[in-house]
């Protein structure tokens, strides 16, 4: 007796989960229960760990029986497909645009679509007329909609890395997708981007620097900005906006509870004008970010957010390459602060990583336990093991603290 044939069909469903899609196709040889089964899977993932490349095969051969697997699972297939995933090195472009076209009669619900060699896959105009997708995520890939396009009016998420675009093509179709909560794009090729999305609740941005604009994003609760470099501008360019603006990014995000801005995306945000504060109070609780303490500016830009987060309780801080540029002392920096409050009135942790033991970053430390009545831990990482690392900690220990219950941690 054929006791696995036998087994229920949501068991065999389970079970063809469990394996490789090259050894699901594999089994259709057992029975037709099995054929009809696998007819019916509604999650077709091909990538190197579902479909690896066998001892001893070549590229070409592997792609030629990639295709034909491809083609027989489409073929065979009944039912809705939930999730479509294509990751591999294939670019052969006729075959990826005949797959999408039957996905996109099929109600494809997730689609991640990552090609690994060869040029940007430039994405046909039948992937916009996948109406049902709900997640999607493209990696290497070139899309330009169509004018009929209007718009993935189900998409939660979206994922964007390497992808070549244009500003206006990005910005149309970030204003097609109404009911979007989460958005990653990864160095995308764009110059300018103005985002305003009533739904968005998370934002993840890494790349070259760019002008971002949140222009209007009421759910916003998580937000992760990296700037990989920071271009100089010219005077024209700021009186004209033409640069990053710590205004124009986090100046109207009245939901943040987490931001994260690493590398150069401070620097970028301090050009120009620097207010005092926001022009409305962020219910920020976990800030993270990279500071430069021999950058007057971007002390400045810091303490602008932290003026605003009246709510902050966690604090975060990697220490940026050491750059005194531009005039810089410890001296400057506590004037600065000294004309303006800066309370932390709910801050409860900090940590600071490569730590120097420079004036200006004790400055720092020794002004967030003036004004942090509920504080508990500093963690202090120094940059590296000294044999001033013990004088610099005599130094943190005698600081002044408005709080009974601060504690200074150097982990070892």
């Amino acid at each position: 007796m054929d006791r696995i044939s036998s087994l229920p069909n949501h068991v065999i469903e389970a079970i063809l989960k469990c394996l490789s899609l090259r050894d699901a196709v594999r089994t259709s040889i057992l029975s037709r229960a099995w054929r009809d089964e696998l007819c019916r899977v509604s999650q077709l993932v091909f990538d190197r760990e579902t479909f690896p490349l066998l001892k001893g095969q070549g590229q070409k051969e592997y792609d030629k029986e990639l295709v034909r697997v491809v083609d027989q699972v489409l073929l065979l297939h009944q039912g809705p497909i939930i999730r479509f995933k294509l990751s591999v090195d294939l670019t052969s472009d006729p075959n990826i645009d005949r797959w999408i076209r039957y996905l996109s009669r099929h109600g494809v619900v997730e689609l991640i679509l990552e090609i690994w060699n060869g040029w940007h896959y430039t994405l046909p105009s039948c992937f916009f007329m996948c109406r049902e997708i709900t997640y999607l995520k493209l990696y290497r890939c070139k899309f330009y909609p169509p004018p009929s396009f209007n718009g993935f009016k189900k998409l939660t998420v979206l994922d964007l890395k390497d992808v070549a675009t244009s500003d206006e093509e990005l910005g149309r179709l970030l204003s097609l997708c109404p009911l979007l909560r989460k958005l990653v794009l990864e160095n995308v090729d764009c110059t300018t981007l103005r985002i305003s999305n009533q739904k968005l609740v998370e934002l993840s941005v890494v790349g070259q620097q760019i002008l971002l604009y949140l222009e209007s994003t009421p759910l916003l609760a998580i937000a992760s900005i990296t700037f990989s470099s920071c271009d100089e501008v010219e005077d024209g360019m700021v009186e004209d906006g033409m640069v990053p603006n710590i205004v124009n990014l986090l100046g109207n995000l009245p939901s943040i509870e987490r931001l994260e801005l690493f590398q150069c995306t401070l620097e970028a945000l301090s050009i120009g004008d620097v207010p005092v504060s926001l022009p409305i109070l962020c219910p920020l609780r976990h800030l993270s970010m990279n500071i430069n303490f021999g950058n007057m500016r971007e002390l400045l830009a810091a303490f602008c957010i932290f003026r605003s987060s009246f709510v902050l309780e966690k604090l975060d801080i990697e220490v940026a390459y050491l750059n005194t540029e531009g005039g810089m002392s410890a001296d400057d920096f506590c004037q600065a602060q000294e004309e303006f409050s800066c309370n932390f009135t709910r801050l409860r942790t900090v940590e600071v990583e490569g730590f120097t033991g420079s004036s200006s970053e004790l400055k720092f430390i020794a002004i967030i336990l003036a004004n942090a009545p509920l504080l508990e831990i500093v963690q202090i990482k120094f940059e590296d093991d000294g044999p001033g690392e013990a004088k610099i900690l005599r130094q943190l220990v005698r600081l002044r603290r408005s709080s009974v219950k601060a504690e200074i941690i150097v982990p070892e």
